[in-house]
Parts: structure tokens; sequence; C-alpha cells
């Protein structure tokens, strides 16, 4: 994103600043009233709940009302997911295009923008998404299918929004004490908080049982032949330009 944006080094961190502030203040809060409306006396049975939050809905608004707002947070949930993941990906596709480690005809750009990388992204997303649906349709019927497709997915994205911290936060410590510069608070900042993304590693996988296992196996695999992809990319990069 920093190659779209003008003024990068100031834009980004302003964006990242107000988007932690703006998204922390929305949690607490958010958080503190579904504590309030579930009632602290009953917290004990909270996590039982598969949805919480539908039953503190249902309380304030009535049956229309909590669906009503469930529909419109899970559409938010999910354009924001899509966003959030679809954004990335397509600039890193573009980015290993334009590298010739894949086709290059994924880097073209229209007005500024990744076209072909975004549409690639978008149509990997969409037959993923219907093959695992379609799958889990036909193997758990409808209902407890999508809900198997969704929670996988789920787990997917989550193991591997860790992997990614836990990578740049090493990138970021490597590059610091490679420069000296401030390597003791860029070394010691993101190791601390790679402990932290290890132990959510720990306790994402804890307890999982068939077929959310499913997951982890997929993520094991696909990191794997991803590392040899790159590892094999490389080696053909260096003999290209020796």
């Amino acid at each position: 994103m920093g190659e779209e944006a003008k003024a990068p080094k100031e834009t980004i961190r302003k964006a990242v600043l107000y988007a932690v502030l703006l998204a922390g203040f929305t949690f607490v809060v958010g958080s503190y009233a579904m504590v309030v409306g579930y009632g602290v006396s009953n917290l004990s049975t909270f996590t039982s709940q598969v949805i919480p939050g539908l039953i503190v809905a249902k309380r304030f608004t009535g049956a229309l009302g909590a669906y009503a707002l469930i529909l419109v947070g899970t559409f938010l949930s999910t354009y924001g997911t899509v966003i959030g993941m679809g954004t990335p990906l397509s600039r890193v596709i573009f980015s290993l295009a334009r590298d010739g480690v894949i086709p290059g005809s994924l880097s073209k750009v229209r007005s500024g923008s990744p076209v072909a990388a975004i549409n690639a992204t978008y149509a990997i997303s969409v037959s993923a998404a219907l093959l695992a649906g379609l799958t889990f349709y036909k193997l758990f019927g409808f209902y407890t299918g999508i809900y198997y497709a969704w929670a996988i997915f789920g787990i997917l994205a989550t193991l591997a929004n860790l992997l990614i911290h836990i990578l740049s936060n090493a990138s970021l410590s490597t590059l610091s004490v490679r420069n000296r510069k401030r390597w003791l608070a860029w070394l010691i900042v993101p190791s601390a908080t790679t402990v932290i993304m290890i132990i959510a590693f720990y306790f994402s996988l804890l307890g999982l049982g068939w077929p959310f296992l499913l997951a982890p196996a997929i993520f094991v695999a696909w990191s794997a032949i991803s590392a040899i992809w790159a590892l094999r990319s490389k080696q053909a990069l260096v003999v290209q330009n020796a």
C-alpha cells in the first residue's frame, strides 16, 4: 500500500494509529455493553453460548431487532474481513508477479491499482468458498456444513494472521540489528509480541476436534509449500541476476 499512497510515511502512520484507536475504543465499549447487557451475575454461562450477542440483542430489541442487528453486524464483519484480507493479498500477488515469481500478467495496473491481482484475489476467494461450502454441504448438510466451512476458514485466517505478524516482527528485529538503528528497542518489543503470538497460536489450536483439525493441517501444508516455492524462486532469481 505504501507504493499507492501519497506521502506514505506520514499517511500510513496516521492511518494505523487512528485505526488502532478507533478499533480499541469500539472493542472496549462493545465488550462492556455485552457484559452489562448479558448480566454480570450470568457470566458463568457466557462462553457456553454460541452467539451471546444474539441473546443480549433479543433482550433489548426483541427477536426482529436482534436478527436485524446480527444481519447488519455479520455483513459489516464479512465485508471488513474481505477488505482486510483481500487488500494485502492482492498486493502480494502483484509484487510476486512484478518480480517474476508468478506470471507477469498479474502485475497489470490500471489507474494506479493492481487490477489483475485484485481480480485474481477475488477469483481465488470465491472459488475456495464455493468449493468448501459445497463439499461440507454434501458431507454435513446445509446449516452444519456451512458452519463448519465458515469456522475452518476463520481458523485458517487466524493462524495466517498470527504467522504474518510473527514474520513481520522477526524481519523488523533482524533489519534493526543489521543496521544498528535503535536495535535494542526494535529487538525487545517485537520479540515480546512474538511470544504473545505464539501463545495465541497455542490457544487457537487447543481443543480442536474433527473437522476443525483440517484448518491447522491445511495451514501447515500451505506454509511448507510456500516456503519451498519461495526458496526455489529466490535461488532462480540469484542465478538469473548472476
